[in-house]
């Protein structure tokens, strides 16, 4: 699973240096996962509710891709390890739900909110070469939920089946963006700077050339399943640009969403 997810996914190796994350103005519980050279670490217990998720990445070299995904209910850890170590990649997306995530160079570190409820989890890193060893589960608990109100954001990124809902224009600077995948399949989100005046038929063509095409990656957004949702601190200069999602349609022929409409051009001024 983890190397389809790269090969699907990761294209943003060089991401932008995002600012101090808005969110952590919010006064909401907050988690620490690191990556280092030897081991990945993240809490055994995670608060119900809205959480300020935090991930380091100490690494020398690698980059680190932490993807949260909740175990359905009925199934156990076990038969996530075993579909997660099969020759079937897509095996485990029947077993779990994504949550998404950020991919971080080493030396940095990526925070966002997410919104977690009861029941048992895994965190790994969606790189091309992990071992299982780097699968790591943990628990939301079920105690008292504490009152909570949803993260204030400015720009909100709906993920459909197939488009995305982005403002055709975003302002410049520091924004707090809400990610919610409002459809019945996975999606995720890779953002492209374009040249002025592209249009998305434009682009849509250019990424789906055998040709690398000529755009510059800035951001991505890791698999979310349906449901979830998430707030995340972006800043992106002006200029144009399209979203797309790679990810392949499981619900018919394997095409990628982008191939069903998931693709848009917007412009940040």
């Amino acid at each position: 699973m983890r190397r389809s997810i790269v090969i699907l996914v990761l294209l943003v190796v060089g991401l932008l240096v995002l600012p101090a994350s808005l969110l952590a103005q919010e006064n909401y519980p907050e988690v620490l996962g690191t990556a280092s050279d030897d081991a990945i670490e993240f809490p055994s217990e995670v608060p119900t509710g809205y959480v300020n998720v935090i991930f380091d990445n100490i690494r020398s070299e690698a980059a680190y891709s932490p993807v949260i995904a909740r175990i359905n209910d009925g199934v156990t850890l076990e038969e996530v390890l075993a579909a997660v170590g099969s020759e079937d990649d897509l095996a485990v997306l029947s077993l779990v739900t994504l949550y998404g995530g950020i991919e971080i160079a080493p030396g940095e570190s990526e925070s966002y909110i997410s919104e977690f409820t009861p029941g048992e989890y895994v965190v790994f890193d969606a790189c091309e070469f992990c071992d299982d060893s780097e699968i790591i589960s943990f628990v939301v608990s079920d105690g008292e939920m504490v009152e909570q109100t949803p993260p204030e954001s400015d720009v909100t990124l709906a993920l459909v089946d197939f488009a995305f809902g982005v403002p055709a224009q975003i302002a410049t600077g520091p924004q707090v963006w809400h990610i919610h995948n409002f459809g019945e399949q996975w999606h995720h989100a890779v953002i492209f700077q374009v040249d002025e005046g592209t249009t998305t038929l434009e682009a849509r063509n250019a990424l789906m050339s055998e040709e690398a095409p000529p755009y510059i990656p800035v951001w991505g957004w890791l698999p979310s399943g349906p449901g979830t949702q998430s707030w995340v601190t972006i800043d992106l200069a002006p200029g144009t640009y399209v979203i797309s999602c790679f990810l392949p349609d499981l619900n018919g022929d394997f095409s990628p969403h982008m191939t069903h409409g998931m693709i848009q051009v917007f412009v940040v001024e």
